[in-house]
């Protein structure tokens, strides 16, 4: 891993506005999870109802202390910060007080701590018996405790020596999967401020959520010290090398090929020059004589000008050129070649009387038609329009007429709508595939999902998945249910 002096600052790097994997719980990166939305959804309700001690469990760096900001945040109730005194009778009160959240009502009386795993199961009985008095009166209607799984084991044995009365409800926090830890690192990304491809690939997220067992705080922790050794100096100079290492082949290739064309153009014009003229002018002279010898001045009276080059050239292939013309034959062809050429229409020459009939040469048996008129006219080719299919993008009002039991895949969030199109059209294929993306906001600020797809089972989905580009695949899409989505929608609309 890279020395302190030599990281540089990735936030710096890609311009973001805050640090995406502080350790510290911070409420503007809250990425609600399906399983996290249910303890949430379980803890309000308990904390409402008749329980006397509610247990939040989860390992280190579950999101205890997150959950315990957000619930504070959301309830309407007056919460304050304080300390209580464990045992009232003790002389040293720092010694004997702990950091708690009080809701001080006269019918209900409720206090949360957290980090409760520190506390002795001594503190922990001097606790629970608040919630009694001797007269059966309750001082304090519930405590609601968060703390790590050996806190069940702490708790169990003051529990016992209670009355039979008290109940313990326990919350466990579960952790992320592999597809929502990948949408977690993105989402955290994108709060901050960062736009563009993911920087983590899927191989990578594959080993972090494995590390890291799916717990927010320790994947915040590996992604943060993973980025700061990606972006160090060392390996910006070492990239740099490499590049000005590629730039260098690839100029001496290019070179090299230059170099080989020359000399191969040289070697021709070469040769080409070394060539006796005789070798070049004989065919020429032969052509030309066959050529004077079939258009004569009889055919150039019935040939119009413009076929008589073609039915030359047509009877230059299918007639091969005799050995050696005669000589009265090369005497007419002289005469033939003496003839004016001249843009003027040629003058009918006048009939002469001759007692042999007069022979036309017969026309060539070939396999292919006789040319026509209608073989000299130029036929513009015929451009068949590429039918384009348009991508369909659906909104708010499909994504509401579907079921909530299915499932979708959510592709990226940005808070651009006009970045978000624009990765539609030059990403997504069309494979008869539902594409949508709906509005909600985030801190009073527009957020857009993109999500892809409508399907009956999450197995259907993880199927999908396999099948999209591997440019999209690196994006880390997270299959979401329909309910979450239409939720969603739903809260924004009545904002």
């Amino acid at each position: 891993m890279a020395n302190d002096k030599d990281a540089i600052d990735y936030r710096t790097f890609f311009n973001l506005n805050a640090d995406p994997f502080n350790p510290e719980p911070d409420l503007r990166f809250l990425f609600e999870y399906e399983s996290l939305e249910q303890c949430f959804i379980m803890l309000i309700r308990l904390i409402q109802g008749t329980e006397t001690v509610i247990l939040v469990i989860g390992e280190a760096g579950s999101g205890k202390t997150t959950l315990l900001k957000r619930y504070l945040s959301s309830s309407d109730a007056g919460w304050k910060i304080c300390r209580i005194r464990i045992h009232p009778a003790a002389e040293d009160k720092d010694v004997d007080s702990y950091p708690a959240h009080i809701r001080q009502n006269v019918a209900d009386s409720v206090i949360i701590i957290d980090d409760a795993h520190n506390l002795t199961p001594k503190q922990l009985k001097g606790l629970l018996q608040n919630t009694q008095s001797s007269s059966g009166a309750r001082k304090v209607k519930r405590f609601v405790f968060f703390g790590e799984p050996s806190l069940i084991e702490t708790i169990s044995t003051p529990a016992e020596t209670l009355a039979n009365e008290t109940a313990i409800n326990k919350i466990f926090l579960p952790a992320m999967t592999r597809a929502e830890t990948a949408a977690y690192l993105n989402y955290r990304l994108a709060v901050a401020g960062y736009v563009g491809r993911s920087l983590f690939h899927s191989s990578f997220v594959k080993k972090l959520h494995r590390l890291s067992g799916g717990l927010p705080g320790r994947i915040n922790t590996m992604a943060d010290q993973w980025l700061k050794k990606e972006y160090s100096i060392r390996k910006q100079l070492r990239r740099s090398y490499q590049s000005r290492m590629h730039q260098r082949r690839k100029i001496i290739g290019w070179a090299m090929v230059c170099f080989t064309t020359i000399i191969i153009a040289l070697v021709v014009l070469y040769r080409y020059q070394r060539t006796p003229a005789s070798q070049t002018e004989t065919p020429r002279l032969a052509k030309t004589v066959i050529r004077k010898k079939i258009v004569t001045a009889g055919h150039l009276q019935k040939i119009p000008p413009v076929m008589t080059e073609i039915v030359s050239s047509e009877k230059e292939k299918s007639q091969p050129p005799p050995a050696s013309p005669p000589p009265t034959q090369t005497i007419e062809v002289a005469k033939t070649t003496e003839l004016p050429v001249s843009s003027e229409p040629l003058a009918t020459p006048e009939p002469s009387v001759s007692s042999e009939p007069l022979v036309l040469p017969e026309p060539p048996l070939t396999s292919e038609p006789p040319l026509t008129s209608e073989h000299l006219v130029e036929r513009e080719p015929v451009v068949e329009k590429e039918k384009t299919e348009r991508k369909t993008v659906h909104r708010e009002k499909w994504l509401l007429s579907q079921k909530s039991s299915h499932y979708t895949i959510q592709l990226m969030g940005v808070r651009n709508e006009k970045l978000l199109l624009n990765f539609i059209d030059e990403n997504l294929p069309v494979k008869h595939r539902e594409i949508a993306y709906y509005r909600t906001s985030y801190k009073g600020k527009d957020w857009y999902p993109l999500l892809y797809g409508v399907y009956a089972t999450e197995k259907d989905a993880s199927m999908a998945i396999r099948e999209l580009p591997g440019e999209i695949k690196k994006a880390s899409p997270w299959i979401r249910r329909m309910s979450s989505v239409q939720k969603a929608i739903q809260k924004r609309s009545k904002q």
